[in-house]
């Protein structure tokens, strides 16, 4: 069984272990952590099951040094800029790469310099590098793509993600606001520190998907807070009335006048309903609805896990969820 090199293992990477070991993907036979309080440690304390010999390195130079690994799994950060160093260090090594970095899902679309450089280098060393996730990765561009197989004609692709998000873990309720006040929400948004980072590569990998255009400049975004009109607490935050719950967010992509890709995600804490839905307007028309929601923690953890084997078999570069199989 392949050998993996698990790169950050806070919640969303214990997790993707764990998955790893339940579906039999990989064999975590190792992973890089800075957090001082468990670097050096066995990583069976973390995530019982794992091989015995199996260790947190403190950096990701010495666990390239120290293992003979056949995959890396990178759960850092969301930004491309921001894991481009571990990325380099991961090609040069000649190790295939999978990474739940959001901006990673789409990675020409924001920085496409990096891109450049980074898919070169990958396919220089012969090693493929592919982002994913629930969200981006899955519930708002690879299921939406895949529902217009059927079609013979589609004018329009509509989705939305309504998350309770009491239900979910502490650094996505504090990343979407919760707590704040508005005129906080308003200063983080203005610096681009706060709400979902993905929507964008989502809209443009069902436009992708489909062979439309992709005309960035043409998006309408919208990030607006959702504010309490009652109290409401998590086990991690109070919310007080007139105090953010969280983060409504909406894309529209029109890359004709006649076709539109239009995403919605609202994610707040002691949200009513929870959903996700595709809506497709075309021929023939389509929607599925998932009541409850699929759980962004759990099918983060599923999509990255089970994207490993076809990573390892795919070509060489940086690729997105849909230039692989999805079985």
């Amino acid at each position: 069984m392949l050998k993996s090199l698990h790169i950050g293992v806070s919640t969303i990477g214990q997790e993707v272990i764990k998955a790893c070991l339940s579906r039999h993907t990989a064999t975590p036979a190792g992973a890089v952590d800075i957090n001082p309080d468990i670097a050096g440690k066995p990583l069976g304390e973390l995530v019982p099951g794992v091989p015995e010999e199996a260790v947190i390195y403190g950096a990701l130079d010495q666990a390239l040094e120290a293992g003979d690994w056949d995959v890396a799994v990178l759960c850092t950060a969301s930004s491309l800029l921001a894991v481009r160093s571990d990325l380099e260090k991961l090609i040069a090594h000649g190790l295939d790469v999978v990474s739940t970095a959001e901006e990673l899902a789409y990675p020409e679309l924001q920085h496409p310099a990096a891109y450049a450089e980074l898919n070169a280098a990958a396919c220089e060393a012969g090693v493929t590098v592919v982002g994913t996730g629930v969200n981006p990765g899955f519930v708002l561009d690879l299921l939406p793509v895949l529902m217009t197989r059927p079609c013979v004609e589609v004018k329009h692709v509509r989705c939305a993600r309504i998350v309770n998000t009491l239900r979910r873990r502490k650094q996505l309720q504090l990343k979407l606001g919760a707590g704040l006040e508005v005129e906080e929400f308003a200063a983080r948004k203005a610096e681009g520190k706060i709400g979902h980072v993905g929507l964008l590569e989502s809209a443009a990998l069902i436009a992708r998907g489909l062979g439309w255009p992709i005309a960035t400049e043409k998006i309408e975004h919208s990030l607006k807070p959702v504010v309490a009109e009652a109290p409401v607490a998590s086990e991690y935050v109070s919310v007080a009335p007139g105090q953010v719950l969280g983060a409504e967010e909406k894309i529209k992509l029109c890359p004709t006048p006649d076709t539109s890709v239009e995403l919605h995600l609202r994610m707040r804490l002691g949200e009513p309903q929870e959903y996700d839905e595709v809506r497709i307007e075309g021929v023939p028309p389509l929607l599925v609805r998932i009541e409850g929601g699929i759980h962004g923690d759990s099918a983060t953890a599923g999509c990255t896990a089970n994207i490993i084997a076809p990573t390892k078999k795919a070509p060489a570069g940086l690729l997105t969820v849909l230039d692989l199989p999805v079985a």
